[in-house]
């Protein structure tokens, strides 16, 4: 692709070229997402046009790339950031599934989650209502538990945690 037109163009022919032809399997690499974009909202509108079906998006400068987890939550974007996952993220919060099965039921995402600090962090797979603050991240289990454990008329009161505020 031809990038010598300015950011600020008003008519941007490769783009519009790259935006008509961008098929699945395909990957949008830019030096800097500036050189794609005029403000933020135009590389979101942008963004929101490539992100079809198994196509990527890399920016070498800023360090994103949409083919892996931690460069989906590294792309700006106007609102929360909510991860919901299978496996647990915190290693403290894996509960009673420590030693040779932790792997299992979770990993050490920590360095991930201070990185990025979305709002939230739910996960489900250790069947224990555990959470904790990281930062300014709450990571929560979400979880209703082993059948034997969940009393008859709790069950609202368990997927309730699921909530990220009181007004959500």
């Amino acid at each position: 692709m031809d990038w010598s037109q300015a950011g600020g163009a008003q008519s941007r022919l490769e783009l519009d070229r790259i935006l008509e032809e961008i098929r699945e399997g395909d990957l949008v690499v830019v030096t800097k997402h500036d050189r794609l974009a005029r403000s933020l909202n135009d590389l979101l509108e942008i963004f929101d046009q490539i992100q079809a079906p198994g196509v990527g998006f890399r920016s070498v400068g800023e360090h994103i790339d949409t083919t892996s987890p931690a460069g989906s939550m590294a792309m700006p974007f106007a609102g929360r950031t909510v991860v919901v996952t299978h496996h647990c993220p915190h290693p403290d919060l894996i509960g009673d599934q420590q030693g040779e099965l932790a792997a299992g039921y979770g990993s050490d995402l920590l360095g991930l989650i201070t990185r990025f600090e979305p709002e939230a962090w739910f996960f489900g797979h250790t069947h224990h209502r555990h959470e904790a603050q990281e930062g300014q991240t709450l990571v929560r289990n979400v979880s209703l538990g082993y059948p034997q454990e969940v009393q008859d008329g709790d069950e609202s009161v368990i997927l309730l945690r699921g909530r990220v505020s009181e007004g959500a």
